[in-house]
């Protein structure tokens, strides 16, 4: 969370540092991603048009209140509630892939 608030303070007057961010951090995170769609089910994996785009809408899905709440300053989440979050992320985005909303 400290890197994310450092990252997000910063980036416009250090814009190596959003660059370097973006490309290790989030880079990695949506090659994962898209690694993991090539598991789904050939006519799921169909629904996805943009691949690195539902990789955004996961992580954005992912990360709703638990990163609002943490970055404003209160509590950290436990993990009883990232894995709660985490399986609510991943029912919503099975809901827009099959809607073809991806």
């Amino acid at each position: 969370m400290a890197l994310f608030r450092l990252v997000a303070r910063d980036a416009q007057r250090f814009p190596e540092l959003g660059g370097c961010y973006q490309q290790e951090i989030l880079g990695d995170r949506i090659a994962l991603f898209t690694r993991h769609l090539s598991h789904w089910p050939t006519e799921l994996r169909a629904k996805i048009s943009d691949p690195t785009r539902a990789a955004h809408v996961f992580s954005a899905l992912l990360q709703a209140e638990i990163v609002d709440t943490a970055l404003l300053d209160g509590p950290a989440p436990a993990p009883d509630a990232i894995r709660t979050r985490s399986q609510e992320a991943a029912n919503d985005l099975l809901a827009l892939a099959e809607a073809g909303r991806l």
